[in-house]
């Protein structure tokens, strides 16, 4: 029975040991379209701890400007990956939303998660972004 347990969850965990390879896989699709969504839901299916699939979904919808849909899928995203999702949602909060205090929190937690207030989110540090919301 252990060993039955064990390969199972042997077998749900190895299509999740390289998603670089999962995520070329989505980007070959035409992104927003019908055969990406369908992509992107099977590949997040396999794999849905990996921050960087969600944000990779949050991505495309905010490419379509369905930017509430897409925000959904970078909060997943921030919740598995904190220190590198936190400071991507504040930008779109910031840029696309108008989300300023959303941001601002956003920044301060990634500062928290961080340790340090030396981060850059988009190659800008993240208290010039947290100045101009």
């Amino acid at each position: 029975m252990l060993m039955v347990i064990a390969a199972n969850v042997f077998a749900q965990q190895e299509p999740c040991r390289d998603v670089k390879r999962l995520q070329e896989l989505v980007w070959k699709k035409e992104q927003g379209g019908a055969a990406w969504i369908k992509t992107i839901d099977s590949v997040i299916n396999l794999c849905p701890a990996s921050a960087a699939l969600w944000g990779d979904k949050g991505l495309g919808y905010m490419i379509r400007g369905e930017f509430v849909e897409g925000m959904k899928y970078f909060s997943k995203a921030a919740e598995l990956d904190p220190y590198y999702y936190l400071g991507t949602r504040a930008w779109y909060r910031m840029r696309y939303l108008h989300d300023y205090k959303g941001a601002i929190s956003d920044f301060e937690s990634i500062e928290k998660v961080a340790g340090t207030s030396f981060v850059y989110v988009t190659s800008v540090h993240m208290y010039i972004l947290k100045a101009l919301s």
